[in-house]
């Protein structure tokens, strides 16, 4: 990846995390089996909940992503890559090939005691 301020991959993807994390409606971000493994210490330190792949020269974004109750997922999705499209071609002279959004979970909001 090249990118103009020498930042790291692993910057790079708490960036992704960051505005990802930044838009309404998004309640955290989700470990992949990819994370999981990383979580090894002799295979690396794991950003949780983003994946980064080249594809001819150009990145391809995994987010996994947990949502809040009644979001609108489409909206959601939308909003998120847009936001993290934005946030990553301030740094970075890549280009995006595409963002995937993958819902990974609910949060369902927190029942009041009656």
């Amino acid at each position: 990846m090249a990118n103009s301020n020498k930042l790291t991959e692993e910057e790079l993807m708490n960036i992704a995390v960051k505005a990802a994390t930044s838009v309404d409606g998004v309640s955290g971000m989700s470990l992949t089996l990819t994370n999981t493994l990383k979580s090894i210490p002799v295979i690396g330190t794991p950003v949780k909940g983003v994946k980064f792949s080249l594809v001819d020269d150009e990145l391809v974004i995994d987010l996994y992503i947990k949502v809040v109750y009644r979001v609108k997922i489409p909206q959601l999705a939308w909003d998120i890559q847009s936001t993290v499209k934005k946030a990553l071609e301030e740094v970075i002279s890549t280009k995006i090939k595409e963002i995937n959004i993958h819902v990974q979970g609910v949060d369902l909001p927190e029942e009041e005691d009656k």
